[in-house]
């Protein structure tokens, strides 16, 4: 699997969103994004809502610019959440 981004990573201001990134097999993710585009679209409406999705969708051309330390603390933060959800899943 994959982290697949609904809006591409192109776009600083949703790059590291977590609701913008979802598991996704790699022939998904990397060869048939057309494909599924719509099909993600809907789950994101589904999972989110339509507004904060078109939110989404106009954040993404809002500059932004991270500092180090908070770029450090949410790979800390996303680093433990992992950690977390393998001690989750049975061997």
């Amino acid at each position: 699997m994959q982290g697949g981004h609904f809006i591409s990573r192109t776009w600083t201001a949703t790059k590291i969103l977590e609701e913008n990134i979802h598991p996704q097999c790699i022939s998904c993710n990397g060869f048939r994004p057309e494909r599924i585009a719509d099909d993600y679209f809907r789950f994101m409406v589904n999972t989110y809502g339509y507004d904060f999705v078109e939110e989404m969708i106009d954040a993404k051309r809002q500059p932004i610019k991270r500092s180090r330390a908070e770029l450090m603390e949410t790979l800390a933060r996303l680093k433990e959440q992992a950690k977390q959800l393998e001690q989750e899943v049975p061997v």
